[in-house]
């Protein structure tokens, strides 16, 4: 899958404690209504659910955990699969890039 890169007027340390945390995606993921069941707070090896808008409720787990410069997630649901990388690099004291990268797969 091709990468997207996003560049954002904020400090990295913030924004990755920010995004890395499961609690917080219903305020940036405008397809969640709410996330349950979260059983860490997003380092490697954290579990939840994610509740969507359209009633999916698919399990996730963070696969990857590199603090400040990547944070990885795996999920499944009904045969569906899909993984999330998101890669952190600064630019300069306020400014981080993000290079984001997702893939979907699935069974039948």
């Amino acid at each position: 899958m091709p990468t997207v890169r996003l560049r954002l007027d904020a400090p990295l340390g913030p924004l990755f404690d920010y995004l890395a945390a499961p609690r917080n995606r219903p305020e940036w993921q405008s397809s969640l209504r709410r996330v349950d069941e979260v059983s860490g707070s997003g380092e490697l090896g954290t579990t939840w659910y994610d509740v969507t808008m359209v009633g999916a409720r698919p399990w996730l787990e963070v696969s990857d955990y590199q603090p400040g410069e990547l944070w990885a997630e795996h999920g499944r649901w009904h045969g569906l699969e899909a993984s999330l990388v998101v890669r952190f690099s600064p630019l300069g004291e306020r400014r981080t890039e993000l290079a984001v990268t997702v893939d979907f797969w699935g069974r039948g």
